[in-house]
């Protein structure tokens, strides 16, 4: 019996968002975009204990899961952290999650597979996956969820960002 399970009595946040580096000359290349879909390196890899140690390793290990986070500011300091290192071509993501099925906090997971704080390994770590959510599969162009994309290399300019109401939670 697997052990993990989507969230579905706690429901995603209403928006998620993901930070790519579309350079592929980087290391931290991790573009996700294939005929305007979003899909991740090994869709169809089957959902269990070993592709989520996969998925949290930071190996590159292809896996099933898109990683997205629930807070904008903290997308904000992974974009300024990718910069900071060198990576050029970023993009950030905006996703709309209503009825999206499969997707899995991965701080609660991260915790189904023993991860603390009390480590030395900063991989291990269950604070870094606090407001992760894995995608399993990818996000199909035809389900109308890329609601945003945001070109990351230049400097932060303030934004004005219209929600209609029938999105609003």
């Amino acid at each position: 019996m697997n052990r993990f399970s989507p969230t579905s009595e706690t429901h995603p946040p209403r928006f998620l968002f993901r930070v790519e580096c579309h350079d592929q000359s980087s290391r931290y290349y991790n573009c996700s975009f294939t005929n305007f879909h979003m899909t991740a390196r090994f869709p169809t890899r089957i959902v269990n204990e070993s592709a989520f140690r996969d998925h949290f390793s930071w190996s590159h290990t292809p896996t099933p899961f898109l990683s997205f986070s629930n807070d904008w500011n903290k997308a904000l300091a992974r974009r300024r952290w990718m910069l900071d290192n060198g990576a050029k071509d970023i993009v950030l993501i905006a996703v709309e999650t209503r009825d999206l099925r499969n997707v899995y906090n991965a701080y609660d997971v991260a915790r189904c597979l023993g991860y603390t704080d009390n480590t030395r390994n900063r991989r291990r770590r269950l604070s870094k996956h606090c407001g992760e959510f894995l995608v399993v599969g990818g996000i199909h162009a035809d389900e109308y969820r890329i609601i945003a994309t945001f070109p990351g290399d230049g400097p932060e300019r303030l934004v004005s960002l219209s929600i209609p109401k029938s999105y609003s939670p």
